[in-house]
Order: C-alpha cells, then structure tokens, then sequence
C-alpha cells in the first residue's frame, strides 16, 4: 500500500526518485526506494544514494538558532558581525539573527554570481563561498523588505559551528 501512495505522488508531482524511511521510536516501520538518482543514465535510487539537501538545510539551521535563543546563548537580536567579525563585512553591520531569519537581512545571494555555477561542483572554503558576495552592499536596509537569501543561512551556519564548536 505505502508503494503504491508513494508512486502515485511521484507520478503527479514529477519526482525522478525517493527514498524514504518511516520509523516509530523502536521500529522501522517502512523502508522504500523508487525511481531514479540519476535520470540520464537510468541510475536507480538505492540505500546508498546521496541526495542534495539544498534549501531544506535552512530548516534545520533555523530550529538549532532557535534551541540556542530558547537556551540563552544566542538573542535573535543580535548581529550577525559581533559573532562573526571574520566573516561579517562591515557594510553588513546592521544585520542581525532576526533580519536573516525572516529573509529580511538584505545580504546579497552569494548563488546570484555567474561566477557561483563555475564553482558549484568543487570544493570550497567559507572564505570561498562568501568571497563571491562580501564586497557588495546589502540590497536594501534590514526589515524594509524581504528577499529569499542563501548567505545568511550560509552565516548562520558559521554561527552555529562558532556556538557548538563542530561542523555544521
């Protein structure tokens, strides 16, 4: 029964492949694999597919901020250069935990760059990646606007590691 749900939605949503566990907290409740990794070449999607998280990560980002506000080490009000100073430009100042969240920072998107989709494929320091952006201004003053942002959350994560000590 869950295959057949599992394969309707894919048709109807045109999703090339899914691997999908379902586990209470003792059992394993399901566990299917569908449809292709790779579609050019037939690949079938198996345990040991790796998938790209993208933007699902900022999920994740946004619930480890919180858990540090709700602990008392972080305060969603502050900015982003106090934590960061190494990785904050200065025409960023003004942008703080709150700002990024809300994509209201106005921090430029460092996948904007031409230059970004040459480099997406290789490896890349955080200096690298934010190399792309830090010489530009912000794109509006904080909380006048919103626009979705990949550099804050990118920040954010540096923030995480800074708090916790460990890669993000």
């Amino acid at each position: 029964m869950p295959d057949t749900v599992i394969q309707h939605l894919m048709a109807e949503q045109n999703i090339p492949g899914v691997a999908l566990i379902v586990e209470s907290e003792t059992t394993r409740l399901y566990e299917g694999y569908h449809g292709f990794a790779n579609l050019e070449h037939r690949v079938p999607v198996m345990p040991e597919t790796v998938f790209e998280l993208a933007s699902v990560t900022k999920l994740f980002t946004t619930q480890l901020i919180l858990h540090l506000v709700q602990g008392g080490q972080l305060d969603l009000d502050a900015r982003l250069i106090d934590h960061l100073p190494e990785f904050v430009p200065t025409a960023w100042a003004a942008v703080t935990v709150r700002h990024v969240l809300s994509h209201q920072s106005g921090i430029p998107d460092y996948t904007s760059p031409p230059e970004y989709w040459t480099l997406t494929r290789r490896d890349k320091t955080h200096a690298e990646v934010l190399a792309l952006v830090n010489t530009l201004p912000l794109k509006f003053t904080p909380c006048t606007r919103n626009s979705y942002d990949n550099t804050g959350f990118y920040l954010l994560g540096l923030l995480i590691e800074s708090f916790c000590g460990q890669p993000y």
